[in-house]
């Protein structure tokens, strides 16, 4: 019986599937160029962190697909360090069945899925 002065147990990592491909991609599949069969996919378990604003995809994977950074900005890590790295615009992210797309830091050796990402995956 919990009366009221249990301490909470902390809640651990939390990880998804995620199926990442390229919106020109995505876009020539639906304009015909081409067939669904033949695009670049990776599935990755991935980090929700919910401190993280912005995902991040670690440069290999996004080299997979094809999908070159666009720009350098400088992020904050949780740290309180300050460090330039890279952006790539047109990731497609798939999780639990929702589909949308984002901008994506280059960044770290596994997929992170922030904020930006969640809203929709959860439906906000």
């Amino acid at each position: 019986m919990n009366n009221g002065n249990a301490t909470p147990k902390a809640m651990g990592p939390v990880r998804v599937k995620v199926k990442l491909t390229h919106v020109a991609d995505q876009a020539a599949v639906a304009t015909g160029r081409k067939a669904s069969a033949e695009l670049p996919r990776v599935e990755a378990d991935a980090l929700v962190d919910t401190d993280t604003v912005r995902s991040c995809v670690p440069a290999p994977l996004l080299e997979r697909l094809g999908i070159e950074p666009y720009e350098r900005t400088v992020v904050e890590h949780a740290d309180g360090r300050k460090e330039a790295v890279a952006i790539s615009e047109g990731v497609r992210f798939e999780i639990m069945n929702r589909r949308s797309w984002d901008d994506a830091l280059v960044l770290g050796d596994e997929v992170l899925i922030g904020q930006t990402s969640l809203e929709w995956a959860l439906g906000g």
